[in-house]
């Protein structure tokens, strides 16, 4: 069963129109320090967080299953175009119909997602 929306910490919760699966992707080369904030963050917008280990040999998957993603991994480091074709081939298995692609860097903010979804997938929780 996929995670439920925690929007107990989100600044600016949304709703999910419920017949949608959303998932986020995130490809991973040795992010083991790196991990805890992308997935932490996107799972508030997203049904589940699929990041693609493409090759690490540090902690990564283990740091980044603890966060409550679930991980994929490539045996060997294949580049993020590769990885991602990872993601997208395990969002087919689960039917996925959002996917949002992030970066473990941080160089998108998941607090943005909302802002990426078309109308009436989602809608704005009044405060």
């Amino acid at each position: 069963m996929l995670q439920q929306i925690n929007q107990t910490h989100v600044k600016n919760p949304v709703q999910w129109d419920s017949r949608s699966l959303t998932v986020v992707c995130v490809s991973a080369y040795y992010e083991g320090k790196t991990m805890g904030v992308v997935p932490d963050q996107a799972i508030n917008y997203s049904d589940q967080v699929i990041v693609c280990d493409d090759g690490s040999r540090d902690d990564t998957a283990k740091i980044t299953r603890r966060n409550g993603a679930i991980v994929v991994k490539n045996p060997s480091n294949t580049g993020k175009r590769k990885a991602l074709q990872t993601c997208f081939r395990y969002t087919d298995r689960i039917s996925s119909d959002i996917m949002v692609m992030m970066d473990v860097d941080v160089q998108y903010i998941p607090d943005d997602i909302p802002r990426l979804s078309p109308p009436g997938v989602m809608k704005q929780i009044d405060d």
